[in-house]
């Protein structure tokens, strides 16, 4: 994935609740503005920890 400009807002991951989570997700090769993500204190990610697990940059 790329982006090629700056993010106007924050990426958002969230399942739809603490039984329906979203996990075992895997980023790879991820680019925002031309510089490659290798977590999420890259870019304004809102990743809420009661409904995602195992989210992953590569």
């Amino acid at each position: 994935m790329s982006i090629t400009g700056p993010l106007k807002k924050p990426i958002r991951i969230k399942g739809l609740s603490a039984t329906q989570k979203v996990s075992d997700v895997l980023f790879e090769n991820v680019r925002v503005a031309g510089k490659r993500l290798t977590s999420t204190a890259d870019i304004p990610f809102e990743i809420d920890p009661t409904t995602t697990e195992k989210i992953t940059f590569l």
